[in-house]
């Protein structure tokens, strides 16, 4: 039986109503899971609540994130990640 409470139910609920959240990666599973952000500009936004040290954070294409993907799906990490670590 699902949990009313889980943020997947919350969601749906709330589906009338704009909610930010992210994907993480749970096992070989996205999860979804709400945050609250902080300040942003064009190419980045402060996450203030919502995630752990430790998360793994899925990130894309905006429609691949946006509309594809759903809580649940199986995921994979990408070998040819390049991300830029340096900064």
């Amino acid at each position: 039986m699902d949990d009313p409470n889980s943020e997947e139910n919350i969601i749906k609920q709330k589906s009338d109503k704009k909610l930010e959240c992210v994907f993480l990666k749970v096992g070989e599973k996205a999860k979804i899971r709400i945050i609250k952000t902080g300040i942003q500009d064009d190419t980045n936004i402060e996450v203030i609540d919502g995630l752990k040290p430790g998360d793994v954070v899925i990130v894309g294409p905006y429609n691949t994130v946006s509309k594809d993907l759903n809580s649940g799906d199986k995921v994979k990490v990408s070998s040819d990640n390049k991300t830029d670590n340096s900064k």
